[in-house]
């Protein structure tokens, strides 16, 4: 018997010989590539704490160093164990316990963690490998003291504070209300915007708040930004005839009423008549290329006495934002009002003037949709019980042009009728007997105001 005991740890002791040379072979080369990564790991660290040092001391910034180094090398994804399994239709909780056991650290899933996966993972960091997993239910982690905890990032889980960091993200083109109303509705409980700031304040997993970064990129953009120009002429229905220009020219057939779009020959523009007659017949459009010319017959229609310039502004806004010109005096009247019998006399007061709302939409091709809504307004006196009396005059008209064309926007016009007395020198101002050597007459005048308006897209810088 104890024969046959000595034979049968001879037969294994030989029959397992080239396994435990092949088990110390791998031993060797395990120990050696260990000593390597020991080595590494060691260099990587002195550097590191080196480099905070350095900072530290105020010999080094932190732009001065390499962003790369200067990282934990703890944290570093090189030195994480690589995880290889194959899980079909596993039990996630189990899957995550499979990774941990492989990696030899501790994972920690709360209860909100369920659900089942079927996927394949070949040399893997393990954090790559435990997010790839995770990300089938929507499910995030995070290293917290000595181990890993995962978990849903909802806001409603009792591990959210444990699971989620908080960022604050800058928005630096549009109001921050704007950005969380254009954001998904799936990130307004990880959402709160910092009315002051102008930034995002960001509550979530790294996920999470990734995704919404990427998102505000999109949104945020510096919009283009335009200049309007704009011109408010007075001119005179008398005073033109009396130049020789007759509103009632028609112009070519290529005008059009209010809304409508014409194009004008420099042989027009020539003609002040043909111009005048144009825009007086509603909104028409004056190709870049001849406001030059138009301007120039303006200021000498100003130069001579038959046009007004009332206001030449310029303002510059930002895509689909309005921009308003406000040009007014203020006139006082005084008004009795009051009981009979203790009457008071109140001033009140009046605006009146030259007003622009102007709100430009500028398409992908530089195409440029404008909304103009001009108001021209003017007290004309006192009317019953010396109350003032305001005239005004409004268009509301969107056009669409081309970039640093002039929209032109006419007939507004008002009629004004004057008192004018004659009287022959020293006679006239008798007293009875004057009423024979003067001439009482009411002429009546007719003024239109033509709004030019000229949007230009400036280039961003």
């Amino acid at each position: 018997m104890k024969t046959l005991h000595t034979k049968i740890c001879l037969f294994l002791l030989v029959w397992s010989a080239p396994f435990w040379a092949q088990s110390q072979t791998n031993d060797e080369s395990l120990v050696k590539e260990g000593r390597k990564s020991i080595e590494i790991d060691v260099n990587s660290i002195d550097r590191y704490y080196e480099q905070r040092k350095q900072q530290q001391s105020g010999m080094a910034s932190t732009s001065e160093l390499d962003t790369a180094d200067i990282q934990d090398p703890i944290d570093d994804l090189q030195n994480q164990p690589l995880i290889n399994n194959v899980f079909y239709e596993t039990d996630l909780r189990q899957a995550i316990q499979d990774i941990a056991t492989q990696a030899d650290i501790s994972i920690v899933a709360d209860n909100t963690v369920q659900g089942y996966v079927t996927m394949e993972i070949i040399d893997l960091p393990m954090e790559v490998a435990l997010k790839r997993l995770l990300s089938v239910g929507g499910y995030t982690f995070k290293k917290l003291d000595g181990y890993y905890l995962v978990g849903s990032p909802d806001p409603s889980n009792p591990s959210f504070g444990l699971l989620s960091t908080t960022t604050s993200i800058p928005v630096n083109y549009i109001p921050v209300a704007q950005a969380v109303s254009l954001l998904s509705d799936y990130f307004a409980p990880f959402v709160k915007a910092n009315i002051e700031t102008n930034s995002l304040i960001v509550t979530g997993s790294p996920e999470i708040i990734e995704s919404i970064k990427s998102d505000l990129k999109s949104i945020d953009q510096a919009p283009k930004q335009v200049m309007i120009k704009a011109l408010v002429l007075e001119v005179k229905n008398a005073d033109m005839l009396s130049a020789g220009i007759d509103w009632r020219f028609l112009g070519s057939q290529d005008n059009s009423a209010l809304g409508g779009t014409a194009k004008l020959s420099t042989g027009l523009i020539d003609t002040l008549s043909a111009i005048f007659s144009f825009v007086r017949a509603g909104t028409g459009i004056l190709p870049s290329g001849m406001s030059y010319s138009f301007m120039a017959s303006i200021n000498a229609l100003a130069t001579d006495g038959l046009a007004k310039i009332r206001a030449n502004p310029s303002v510059v806004t930002t895509n689909a934002q309005p921009a308003s010109i406000y040009i007014s005096k203020e006139q006082y009247f005084s008004v009795v009002t009051g009981p009979v019998n203790y009457p008071y006399t109140r001033l009140e007061q009046v605006s009146v003037g030259i007003k622009l709302d102007i709100t430009p939409f500028i398409s992908d091709n530089n195409e440029i949709t404008v909304k103009v809504v001009p108001e021209v307004s003017d007290a004309v006196g006192a009317g019953r019980e010396g109350l003032p009396l305001v005239d005004r005059r409004t268009v509301n008209t969107t056009v669409r042009v081309k970039n640093n064309e002039t929209i032109i926007i006419g007939g507004l016009t008002q009629e004004n009728t004057r008192k004018v007395q004659n009287k022959i020198p020293i006679l006239g101002h008798i007293p009875i007997l004057g009423l024979l050597f003067s001439h009482t007459e009411y002429v009546k005048e007719v003024t239109d105001i033509i709004v030019f308006v000229t949007p230009e897209i400036l280039n961003n810088m």
